[in-house]
């Protein structure tokens, strides 16, 4: 039972904040990137991105998709995603980026509405907000996958490389929560296993004086 109750609570702990503050360790930090210039695919090892200025998270453009939780993605960009000029546009009247691909995508979990608006993930609604911290967890961006490739059948707009952020003010403290939360399972873990170490010493103590087996 201990060692059952050990390898649960350890698990727990490791994937608190431990692998995703040790995989954000190992990945890229890139600055001054362009979403509406700049491709996926030369920021494939990306952690942390910081947006060039005048980027922002398109919140009129999010959708979401259901399946047991809401997953929300909403479009980062740095140029309209509409117009009225000789752009070059999809079908659907939507202006197609430079880049030929949008692959900057803000994300969350049960922070949209069921359309997709409301968008309020993370830090979308800040002024102040212009980073990304990637999303690690691979079951969730099998789910923001899908929620692009319905938005990209909608709007005709590419996204041949998306990569998926949490839209953020400071992406440095976002990875210091995660290891400060890793921290802090770690003394709770502790401490539950001896509180629950002694009792079961004490209780079975208690057993064998009665039986007079000690």
């Amino acid at each position: 039972a201990a060692l059952a109750a050990g390898a649960v609570l350890g698990n727990n702990y490791w994937w608190t904040g431990v692998a995703k503050y040790n995989e954000y360790q190992q990945m890229a930090n890139y600055v001054n990137v362009d979403p509406s210039v700049d491709k996926g695919t030369s920021f494939m090892d990306a952690g942390s991105v910081y947006f060039k200025e005048g980027s922002s998270v398109d919140l009129t453009k999010a959708i979401a998709f259901r399946n047991g939780l809401t997953y929300c993605v909403a479009p980062i960009y740095s140029e309209p995603l509409e117009g009225t000029g000789n752009e070059r546009k999809t079908a659907a009247g939507f202006v197609i980026p430079k880049s030929g691909t949008l692959d900057f995508w803000a994300v969350g979990t049960d922070c949209c509405g069921t359309t997709g608006t409301p968008f309020q993930c993370h830090d979308a609604t800040s002024p102040f907000a212009r980073s990304g911290l990637r999303i690690v967890e691979d079951n969730h961006k099998a789910m923001y996958q899908l929620a692009v490739q319905e938005w990209t059948a909608t709007t005709g707009i590419p996204a041949r490389n998306p990569l998926f952020f949490q839209w953020v003010v400071d992406p440095i403290a976002v990875e210091e929560h995660y290891r400060s939360l890793s921290s802090n399972s770690m003394f709770k873990l502790t401490c539950g296993y001896g509180i629950a170490a002694f009792f079961i010493a004490y209780v079975l103590h208690m057993v064998f004086r009665h039986f007079k087996v000690l």
